[in-house]
């Protein structure tokens, strides 16, 4: 375990300064009542659309967007939109070593996508990964992201193919502090194999420990896999 916090600190360092200086999201736009609205005159259609559109558009939504909601891990669904498909990620990963000429097997790049999502809901408060991490039997996994990747087996990975919701929707890339993260955490994490990795993240006390103790398969929630990082954060700064 004292292993485990020496990793996991070069990690917390190198993100602070990716972190520090990072803006603040604009604030929603509202459609105003004017004065006629006020006093209780009827308006034209014209002004009530876009009420009517924002109905219709979320039936439509419940209709198209449903089968994916499931595999949001985020707390709101406003933020599980801003986050990235697990195979976007590994891809932005897989970009990072490929430069540093370094090969990813799938399970290194799935544990480095799962462990990249447990600092930035820790240290920005915000999700990077929208899909929902499972508890399979040999630790925390991405389904959408196995799914690209099994038939590497244990052969490097070439490239992360668009699976599940990547293939439906348009997904906006990861920002410049977001690709900070990943890059520190690629830094940090790449001396260690995939077993090493899956240890890390795959042992009693994880968040991956809690969710199999429940079922097997069973979703590991986003606040369990926060509290885990931010406690790894806390024991480093009173150590």
């Amino acid at each position: 375990m004292r292993f485990a916090f020496n990793l996991e600190i070069y990690v917390l360092c190198s993100v602070l300064h990716v972190i520090r200086g990072a803006t603040q999201p604009s604030g929603h736009h509202t459609l105003g009542r004017n004065a006629n609205d006020a006093a209780g005159t009827k308006q034209p259609d014209l002004v009530r659309y876009p009420r009517r559109i924002r109905r219709e558009g979320r039936e439509a939504c419940n209709k198209i967007c449903m089968p994916f909601y499931g595999k949001y891990s985020a707390s709101t669904s406003e933020e599980a939109l801003m986050a990235h498909p697990a195979t976007q990620v590994a891809r932005a990963i897989l970009e990072i070593a490929t430069a540093d000429k370094r090969p990813l097997t799938p399970l290194e790049l799935m544990k480095l996508t799962y462990i990249s999502h447990g600092w930035s809901l820790c240290l920005r408060d915000k999700p990077l990964v929208s899909d929902r991490a499972q508890a399979w039997q040999y630790g925390p996994v991405y389904p959408d992201l196995y799914q690209s990747l099994k038939d590497y087996r244990a052969s490097p990975v070439q490239s992360v193919k668009p699976t599940g919701i990547e293939l439906h929707f348009h997904t906006s890339d990861l920002d410049a502090e977001e690709k900070g993260l990943v890059s520190s955490v690629y830094n940090a994490y790449k001396g260690l194999n995939g077993v090493q990795l899956s240890a890390l993240t795959h042992q009693p006390g994880t968040p991956w420990h809690s969710a199999f103790s429940r079922a097997r398969n069973a979703v590991i929630e986003d606040s369990e896999i926060k509290a885990h990082f931010c406690e790894i954060q806390q024991r480093r700064r009173a150590g």
